[in-house]
């Protein structure tokens, strides 16, 4: 994106967000916060996946909370999809879901923008929980806020604190939820401003352990899901072929160097020789550049679903730097590692907390040949990484019973 361009839109969401501010703070006066009340908000206020997706389907389950949970989405047909299933849901800007933010007790949020379009002006006073939506690998919000501002000239540095502040970027949040209490001294706790780090794992990962797919449930958790991709992965377990997720990470610097090392032709000619099928799922700024079709191994997961209720269904997870690989391990699967540009990854778009070797417990590839070496070792039932990843997932995960959404729940009381 042009810089004159994020100048123009933080320009924007500043001036509305004073604006909301003025409406709401007359209307806080007349309007108490409700306890019973509890607002969540998922990703740019569209996305129905990730956290807030899957902890939004617990507590709106029967029985599950004592509180009313509200949705609030810009989405109508998502409004429409929970509603259908018995669910609360409000249209923002709609008065029914600005009032909903404005006399909610509780909001839940796991993304970093969730206080753009006065949504920071209208939940003030609220308890904000952020959910977020991985465990740390690459430097997240405060330190990679903080890394980006020594670049800037320092005359611009507190007009930008001011904007961010006026937008509810970067609040003190009253918690912030990790998967372990080794990630929250080691990282959270710099990358975040917050009361508390509560270790009750993800709600996400509470599909990876659990059955979404169970006929008997009504279950939210299947709205978003590329039903198309998962009946392409039931049949391939049908006939007995091994499923592997393909997890690339975007680039933020906007280069797709990946079609460079992953030769799709020859990828499906292995695939199919070894019995797999090879589920891509990539980011939506370079999806279109990935045309799947002419291969009967590949299949292309949509870039905008929940990819969370597939996992469970898939044998082998092939990532680079995705964070991804540590609510994998969960399952105890193989995990194949494909750092093909990790120097300049490291050197031109994102810093890294640990020693990359040391916390991806699993075998390292860069190019194709070592792919397909590693592939059909898997395959062939050689498995040398089972303990490492053992040790990573007591690092990463204090929890691994399924059960963090309603551990959320009652450590917030609304259980």
């Amino acid at each position: 994106m042009p810089k004159y361009v994020e100048v123009v839109n933080a320009l924007v969401q500043w001036a509305l967000a004073c604006l909301i501010w003025v409406v709401a703070f007359p209307a806080k006066l007349l309007l108490k916060r409700d306890r019973n009340l509890v607002a969540v908000i998922g990703r740019n206020m569209t996305a129905f996946a990730d956290n807030t997706k899957h902890f939004y389907s617990t507590l709106s389950s029967d029985g599950h909370t004592t509180r009313h949970v509200v949705l609030v989405t810009r989405e109508p047909q998502l409004v429409q999809a929970l509603r259908e299933l018995g669910g609360r849901a409000e249209r923002y800007p709609h008065w029914a879901a600005i009032s909903s933010l404005l006399r909610c007790g509780t909001l839940i949020v796991d993304a970093p923008e969730w206080g753009s379009q006065g949504v920071a002006a209208l939940t003030r006073g609220a308890r904000i929980v952020q959910l977020w939506h991985g465990a740390p690998l690459k430097h997240i919000e405060l330190d990679v806020y903080r890394r980006r501002k020594e670049t800037l000239p320092g005359w611009i540095r507190l007009p930008l604190d001011w904007q961010k502040s006026a937008v509810g970027r970067y609040p003190i949040y009253d918690d912030v939820v990790v998967t372990s209490r080794h990630f929250a001294d080691t990282v959270f706790r710099g990358a975040f401003s917050a009361r508390n780090f509560p270790a009750m794992g993800y709600p996400r990962n509470d599909a990876l352990l659990n059955d979404p797919w169970d006929e008997e449930v009504k279950s939210f958790c299947k709205i978003n899901v590329d039903m198309n991709t998962h009946s392409a992965i039931c049949a391939a377990r049908e006939t007995d072929r091994t499923v592997c997720l393909f997890m690339p990470t975007f680039r933020g610097v906007g280069d797709d160097t990946l079609k460079e090392v992953i030769d799709l032709a020859r990828l499906s000619d292995f695939a199919a020789d070894h019995r797999m099928l090879v589920v891509f799922k990539l980011h939506p700024y370079v999806e279109s550049n990935y045309d799947l079709s002419g291969y009967p191994a590949l299949t292309a997961c949509s870039p905008g679903t929940d990819i969370y209720p597939l996992l469970p269904l898939c044998d082998i997870l092939i990532t680079d730097y995705s964070s991804v690989f540590f609510d994998f391990l969960l399952l105890d699967r193989p995990i194949v590692f494909l750092p093909y540009d990790l120097e300049t990854y490291l050197s031109s778009d994102r810093s890294m907390y640990f020693d990359y070797d040391a916390m991806t417990p699993g075998p390292h590839c860069r190019d194709m040949d070592e792919l397909e070496t590693v592939l059909r070792q898997i395959q062939e039932g050689i498995d040398e990484h089972a303990e490492a990843r053992l040790r990573m997932r007591q690092l990463a995960h204090d929890h691994c019973d399924g059960g963090s959404s309603l551990r959320i729940s009652r450590y917030l009381g609304l259980s």
